[in-house]
């Protein structure tokens, strides 16, 4: 008895290991971790749409070398720069042509692409650039500030500065502050023009050459930024 009991209990053990080694081939064991595969490299957007004289942002992940960036039309959208040591995170900047064109970030001989497709923003709440007027101890930024929705929106006379150095935006103009209590408002489906002096009043130095963007805070809008060139 004592015999058949030990073989049975052998036989028990023998058949959960062969139960066992089954699953870890099928790949169904439960007490095995899984493993993490490896991140794959690709380009954060394959599409993106974006509207004239503005400015988005794309990344390379999964990279270990140097990304080289492109666009195959730089009149549509230009490569405005790219930041870090391996060049992974790009600026591209549209320019105030409509159209489609793709931009290319090229590393170690595989290419990743983004297509790019700039449309017109006559229906799209926005701050647009009108001109810029710059004489020898100030500079001068007129805009147009424009709601194409239906609700009324709100902006004041704040506003900031910002210059792009070394592949990102450096703040170089007003924090922000708030000159006046005063809040203008915007009807529905309307413009409204403003002029901001970015350079004599109230920065400690004047604006250089280079790429600069005002950034106008409005209710509701999400385009707040005007580029312009010194």
């Amino acid at each position: 008895m004592r015999f058949g009991k030990g073989k049975n209990i052998l036989a028990l053990a023998i058949a959960c290991l062969c139960v066992a080694g089954a699953a870890a081939v099928s790949g169904k064991s439960v007490d095995a971790k899984a493993i993490k595969p490896p991140s794959e490299s690709r380009i954060s957007k394959s599409s993106l749409t974006l509207y004239p004289n503005m400015t988005a942002q794309l990344k390379v992940t999964g990279v270990g070398e140097k990304v080289k960036w492109s666009s195959t039309d730089p009149k549509i959208v230009s490569i405005l720069g790219a930041k870090g040591k391996r060049q992974k995170t790009v600026t591209i900047r549209t320019k105030n042509k409509t159209g489609a064109c793709r931009i290319k970030a090229k590393v170690k001989g595989k290419t990743y692409t983004c297509k790019v497709t700039v449309k017109k923003d006559s229906k799209v709440s926005r701050v647009k650039l009108v001109k810029v007027k710059k004489s020898s101890d100030k500079v001068e930024v007129k805009v147009k500030i424009c709601n194409r929705s239906g609700k009324v929106n709100w902006y004041g006379h704040s506003y900031t500065v910002d210059r792009f150095v070394d592949g990102s935006w450096k703040r170089v103009g007003p924090l922000d502050i708030a000159f006046t209590a005063e809040a203008i408002r915007i009807p529905a489906h309307s413009t409204m023009d403003q002029t901001y002096v970015v350079s004599g009043g109230f920065l400690e130095n004047k604006l250089g050459k280079g790429v600069y963007r005002l950034g106008v805070n409005v209710t509701g809008m999400k385009y707040v930024y005007a580029l312009f060139n010194l």
